[in-house]
């Protein structure tokens, strides 16, 4: 069992075109029991509903738009621009 002595947890959650399911995955990481430091989520040049879907929530999560390079290059900026001591995807 690994026990993490710090709630300085950053979430990076890359996403293209997750309209159909993103909003959920938002909800679930803000409601965990232990709340994370952020939660940074990269949206990696979505084109359809996703973008609005985040204005929801604006002031809870940080938002970084990019052009699409694919998900390993979402996430790889999501972890540069991350600050806590352990970073969860």
């Amino acid at each position: 069992m690994v026990v993490f002595m710090s709630n300085n947890v950053s979430v990076v959650i890359p996403v293209y075109n997750g309209e159909a399911f993103n909003a959920r995955v938002m909800q679930s990481v803000l409601n965990h029991s232990i709340n994370p430091f952020e939660v940074i989520e990269v949206n990696d040049g979505s084109k359809y509903g996703t973008v609005e879907q985040l204005l929801a929530f604006e002031g809870k999560i940080r938002v970084m738009t990019i052009p699409n390079g694919r998900v390993s290059n979402a996430t790889n900026l999501g972890i540069k621009a991350s600050t806590g001591d352990l970073v969860v995807f």
